[in-house]
């Protein structure tokens, strides 16, 4: 007696098929063979994985104002500690524009040191972080970097940071070449 074996067959509707339509044709024509649990699912660890697709949205605008905050704690900070050296220039002539430049030029310094630093080390580690994930749950482990969305954020990023400069050089322009050698 010859035994009767089951065919598993997948199929992939093309766009614009109606796939309800053609289910219940497929089942019309031989009964039983289409089944709800013909449906593949994705595994539960792709649906967490999905649940968590919100977190790196609501994570960059917080790390975006703590990259802005820091950046005014040290302009300020350095302002502060560098005041004889300001003023030293303040008495060798330089206007409060020529200062102000000099806090500007401490921003575009601490800005490119970070985005030239952080910037690789984030997408090498994100990408390294995304492969860890990936083979852990057996899904694909491309990464791909969107250089537009790059792009955007480090022009973003320039601009905030000159933006965020007018408060420290404010400060560091009213700094008076008499005053500032003074020892407190």
């Amino acid at each position: 007696m010859a035994s009767v074996g089951f065919a598993n067959v997948v199929v992939r509707f093309a766009d614009g098929v109606d796939a309800d339509a053609v289910t219940r044709e497929l089942d019309e024509r031989y009964p039983y063979a289409v089944m709800n649990e013909s449906f593949p699912t994705a595994p539960p660890e792709v649906i967490n994985l999905a649940q968590v697709s919100t977190l790196p949205r609501a994570l960059a605008p917080f790390l975006a104002f703590l990259a802005v905050a820091s950046l005014v704690h040290a302009l300020l900070v350095t302002g502060r500690a560098r005041r004889r050296d300001l003023g030293v220039l303040r008495a060798l002539g330089f206007t409060r524009r020529q200062v102000a430049a000099v806090v500007a030029s401490m921003t575009a310094t601490i800005v490119g040191v970070g985005l030239t630093v952080g910037l690789p080390f984030g997408l090498v580690g994100g990408a390294t972080g995304w492969r860890l994930v990936a083979n852990n749950i057996f899904v694909g482990t491309d990464s791909r970097f969107p250089v537009a969305a790059i792009a955007a954020i480090v022009g973003a990023a320039i601009l905030a940071a000159l933006a965020v400069a007018g408060l420290p050089a404010r400060a560091a322009t009213r700094v008076q070449a008499a005053d500032a050698p003074r020892t407190e």
